[in-house]
């Protein structure tokens, strides 16, 4: 038998072989970025729902910025996206997937299976964190929320979403950039606008850790300068009352008497807090509306800035009762039963004076807060232990009474003090 030229056989086989890549490189090879096909190009092994298919591609997308994470590749911005900020800190990028994000994490183009769209994309101003946003058909499915499934890197809630839970798009903005701290602004994103320091507390810690200083939120339709603290047991404590005991002070009222006229001559900025004279109270009631139950209080004036004294009330409504003519008013009621088999905790900074389950108040001539007193025992304690812990003098202008010293929190009785009430 008559074999062909040994050159024959070789072209033949060189030629069999690039046949085997070719096929090999058309089928098998991704490309020098090792992009990952969506699966659901090739055979499927069962009919899959829409949702089976939007949760895969966040599982993919996952997986694969995962890698691209850890390989330390560059991850872009978001397309279409609108950077969102509070006042002058950058919280976040928000818009979609784009052909260059995938690029980056390797991965062939997704969208939604149903309105072939681009999935949501939000991006933390530093590049740290990243999330990704389905929305699922089957509310029984969902995640973070009855009708999204949310998935990321880190499990962290960077959207920023309207008050019916829609992200806040370019479309939706109008703007490229918007400033949430802007009542206004807020307003043309329908989203409320902020009430209290413990809701900027929240949005900030999506990205930052927020720092105590002067903020603005709206108190009764009218943007309000208050002064938050950041950091004492958690932060998110807005400044709602302020006195001093100082003779010369330019507002020499006591806490009655600045309540009975809070809704006549509201105070429009109390956020001084290093003002000495500092006297002022802002509408509890707002604060009481939107889910408050806590009050702190310090002196400025004590050489230990950081004692103070925390009320936890079991619901907001107890607490706006505590506030009120009832319990801090001008007369001596002895003690008083918290409605409702409400209760009250008391503590401080050490932890050196805790109550708890507190179903009394002790009401010395409407002036005080308190658990027991040598005339009035209540709740079993003690006389004389920890008497007027809170509003003290409550009802009394005058300089030597109407900042008289809080146990546990430093002062001196009688003039002096500047004590500051937090409330969260």
């Amino acid at each position: 038998m008559k074999f062909p030229p040994t050159k024959y056989i070789i072209i033949g086989s060189a030629t069999i072989l690039l046949l085997i890549v070719g096929v090999w490189f058309f089928f098998f090879r991704t490309s020098d970025n090792d992009v990952i096909s969506d699966p659901i190009i090739e055979k499927p092994e069962k009919q899959e729902s829409a949702d089976d298919i939007r949760i895969r591609h966040m599982n993919l997308i996952k997986k694969s910025l995962d890698t691209a994470l850890a390989q330390g590749r560059k991850i872009p911005l978001p397309a279409n996206a609108v950077e969102i900020h509070f006042g002058s800190t950058p919280l976040v990028y928000q818009g979609e997937t784009s052909e260059f994000f995938y690029d980056a994490i390797g991965l062939n183009p997704l969208l939604d299976p149903v309105t072939q769209k681009p999935y949501a994309y939000a991006l933390s101003h530093d590049a740290t964190k990243y999330q990704f946003f389905a929305q699922l058909d089957d509310v029984q499915r969902g995640n973070f929320s009855t009708t999204t499934m949310v998935y990321s890197v880190w499990e962290t809630g960077l959207f920023v979403q309207d008050k019916e839970g829609n992200i806040i798009t370019l479309e939706k903005a109008r703007r490229p950039s918007i400033d949430l701290s802007v009542s206004e602004t807020r307003r043309t994103v329908w989203l409320d606008t902020l009430k209290s320091c413990r809701e900027i507390l929240v949005l900030k810690n999506m990205v930052t850790a927020p720092k105590s200083g002067v903020y603005t939120i709206d108190i009764d339709g009218r943007d309000t300068r208050v002064f938050c603290d950041m950091q004492t047991d958690g932060g998110g404590w807005t400044l709602f009352y302020t006195n001093n005991g100082y003779e010369d002070s330019p507002i020499q009222k006591s806490y009655v008497q600045m309540r009975e006229t809070m809704k006549t001559e509201p105070i429009l900025d109390l956020s001084d807090y290093n003002d000495k004279y500092l006297a002022g109270l802002l509408d509890y009631s707002h604060f009481t509306e939107n889910g408050a139950t806590e009050v702190l209080i310090r002196n400025r004036a004590s050489p230990d800035q950081k004692k103070w004294v925390k009320f936890v009330f079991s619901t907001a409504r107890t607490l706006d009762w505590a506030l009120g003519p009832l319990v801090l008013g001008k007369t001596d009621y002895g003690c008083v039963n918290l409605p409702r088999r409400d209760t009250w905790i008391i503590t401080n900074n050490d932890q050196t004076i805790t109550y708890s389950d507190l179903r009394q108040m002790m009401n010395h001539g409407g002036m005080s807060w308190g658990v027991s007193h040598q005339k009035y025992l209540c709740n079993g304690f003690e006389k004389g232990a920890n008497p007027h812990i809170g509003f003290y003098n409550a009802n009394s202008s005058l300089f030597s009474d109407r900042n008289r010293s809080n146990d546990g929190i430093g002062g001196e009785w009688g003039a002096g003090g500047e004590y500051r009430y937090f409330v969260r």
